[in-house]
């Protein structure tokens, strides 16, 4: 959400279901409303008409509709959402409103009904924008024509806020010669392996080497608790030099400390992009193609690492080549903000993204 609002100048109106469960910056409230749509996501397609009516009419009074993307749209997670979003772009279109789909994966797997949902926005003149190549090739197999190659729209997003608590523990790690490095464990992985012992591992490799380690959930949600598999690592540690990240972040804060990090390895995917973003090379743990496809843009795949059993000796391998990635990787990242940047380009004659909704 950050991201779009940086992307998007003038007025903008954020529709969701509950305007408690969104963060607005503060810089942005002034020219953003809210409007709800409680229904239209999540209820089944019967019962979700009186939310699309709605809908409908909020639309009219719009110059566009943009539709966050990311890994919401192939099914993987919930169809419904997922169709219900690609009936969204589709009403937007039939109505002659630009409507575009900012850069989100497809899955190999994508649910059918979701993937002839999205065919219909295209060919209905939805501009539809995948964020990596490999999704981008699965979607116009697919037969979703349009299908535009962009990347994730976070990279476009370079705002960085340092916060006191963390910048202090980095001083003093870097005065005491120590080094420092940003570990994340997934909620979402910790459903599929037992994966603590593996990241003691990791840890406790980094801490031999001088580093200092943060680790650093990045998504408090109970479907998938990164807190939790946190927590889980540190009990199991038992070491100083480690400290543990207990409150969510900001966008902006979690990029200064990329920033400030020497080595990142995560289980989430946005951390990763927002390490790029400041020119360091993650190790990432992979999931449904989206890891592989993020680090094409980069020209590599040697640090995307499956999570299975073994997969935190892998990792120990890995991070001292990742340490001398960096000025490779970065000469990037010029062209993949650009592809960011080009999520937000409505192609109509008189559309600009200032006056987007």
């Amino acid at each position: 959400m950050e991201a779009t609002l940086y992307a998007l100048h003038g007025p903008v109106t954020v529709l969701a279901t509950s305007e408690s469960a969104l963060v607005i910056p503060e810089a942005d409230r002034e020219r953003v409303r809210f409007e709800s749509i409680a229904g239209f996501t999540y209820l089944p397609p019967l019962l979700r008409i009186p939310a699309a009516i709605r809908f409908v009419r909020i639309l009219a009074a719009g110059r566009s509709l943009s539709v966050i993307g990311a890994d919401l749209m192939d099914g993987a997670y919930n169809a419904g959402a997922s169709l219900a979003r690609s009936s969204g772009l589709w009403l937007a279109a039939k109505q002659g409103i630009p409507s575009v789909l900012l850069g989100c994966s497809w899955a190999g797997s994508a649910v059918p009904t979701c993937t002839l949902a999205l065919k219909r926005a295209g060919a209905a003149g939805a501009h539809l924008n995948f964020r990596d190549a490999i999704s981008q090739r699965r979607a116009a197999a697919s037969g979703i024509a349009g299908a535009r190659l962009t990347s994730d729209i976070v990279f476009g997003d370079v705002r960085i806020e340092s916060t006191h608590r963390l910048s202090s523990f980095v001083e003093t790690s870097r005065n005491e010669g120590r080094r420092v490095a940003l570990v994340n464990a997934s909620g979402l992985v910790g459903k599929r392996i037992d994966q603590k012992g593996e990241y003691v591992d990791i840890v406790k490799s980094l801490l031999s080497s001088h580093f200092s380690v943060i680790l650093l959930p990045h998504v408090f949600r109970s479907t998938g608790d990164d807190l939790h598999e946190c927590q889980g690592i540190l009990e199991a540690l038992n070491e100083p030099g480690v400290m543990l990240v207990d409150s969510m972040l900001r966008p902006s804060e979690i990029r200064a400390l990329c920033r400030d990090s020497d080595l990142v390895v995560t289980g989430r995917m946005h951390l990763a992009v927002m390490a790029l973003g400041q020119g360091v090379v993650p190790i990432t743990l992979g999931t449904h193609g989206k890891v592989e496809g993020l680090y094409q843009h980069f020209d590599g795949l040697d640090f995307c690492v499956e999570p299975t059993v073994g997969f935190g000796q892998r990792v120990v391998d890995l991070w001292p080549e990742a340490m001398t990635q960096d000025s490779l990787w970065t000469r990037s990242l010029p062209a993949v903000v650009s592809l960011s940047q080009g999520n937000f380009v409505l192609q109509a004659p008189d559309l600009s993204p200032s006056e987007s909704q």
